[in-house]
């Protein structure tokens, strides 16, 4: 990865002593080049900015998406001096205008003028990151500039903010203990406590597990009457406790944004899911994933 330097280099001829400066000039209207991105060399507002006090600057939005989603973020500069202005730029994906306040130069977002703070004395952009295609984590990188709105470079200053951004596979999780799997088994009773030790393997393209259960004279319907929501991956998770009574109960897995296949009836048929969004994700059976 190239990295940009300032350089001076002195020329050993008989000629007088030269050199060669690379130098930066202030932007009004925004310059890209400037996010803090080792892509440009970790260059910053502070090469043309300075002599303020420099701001807090975040990036915020999902941080787990779909293969190819729009998304939206914003970068917000906090204790700012009069206004703002702001570079963003990803190696990755494509940056997309959200704020009618800012540009594209060279794939970069930046502002088109400086910003006024709000009451809170921040400085708050949107703007938009369309995702790869290819899973994986990605990084926004962001650099927030405060200014005094003095129509120089002096009495500014920046500070620059990371987000990594997971891209999830397009496959859903497979089915949980499923073939090539270890089976779900009840592996502990607590009688005080009443509560169960379980043991599973988890499906391919799983993040995390849910577990779904209800009645035992409601299984030929598949009445789900409660959840566990986010148990990992571990393979293990004491303390199930679905109360008094006989219950089934299945583990489902999820990616983050979707869950996978609640198994498969003894006729291989799919079982149905419980109410949509329960545990917070959507279950799909699109390009299930069936390896382990």
């Amino acid at each position: 990865m190239k990295r940009r330097h300032r350089a001076l280099v002195a020329l050993s001829f008989t000629f007088p002593l030269l050199f060669a400066v690379r130098s930066y000039e202030a932007s009004s209207n925004g310059i890209s080049g400037f996010s803090g991105s080792p892509a440009t060399g970790g260059l910053t507002c502070n090469e043309c900015h300075s002599g303020g006090m420099p701001p807090t600057t975040t990036i915020t939005g999902p941080t787990l998406v779909s293969p190819g989603s729009v998304n939206i973020y914003t970068l917000t500069i906090a204790g700012a001096s009069r206004g703002g202005g702001l570079d963003v730029s990803a190696i990755d994906g494509v940056l997309g205008v959200a704020d009618p306040g800012t540009h594209l130069s060279s794939g970069e977002i930046v502002h088109s003028s400086p910003r006024n703070i709000n009451i809170d004395r921040e400085v708050i952009w949107t703007f938009a990151w369309t995702a790869p295609n290819a899973p994986g984590t990605y990084t926004l990188y962001g650099a927030g500039n405060s200014v005094n709105l003095g129509q120089g470079s002096n009495g500014d200053a920046a500070s620059t903010a990371v987000l990594d951004v997971t891209i999830a596979s397009s496959q859903t999780p497979g089915e949980t203990s499923g073939p090539s799997r270890s089976p779900l088994l009840v592996t502990a009773f607590d009688s005080l406590a009443g509560t169960l030790s379980l043991s599973y393997g988890s499906a391919c393209e799983t993040t995390s597990n849910n577990v779904y259960y209800g009645p035992l004279n409601q299984v030929s319907s598949y009445g789900w009457t409660g959840e566990v929501c986010d148990i990992g991956t571990s393979g293990a998770y004491d303390g199930f406790d679905p109360g008094l009574g006989s219950f089934f109960f299945v583990i489902v897995g999820t990616d983050g944004l979707d869950e996978g296949s609640y198994g498969r009836s003894s006729e291989s048929t799919e079982r149905p899911a419980h109410a949509a969004s329960v545990c917070g994700q959507m279950w799909t059976l699109a390009d299930t994933c069936d390896s382990p």
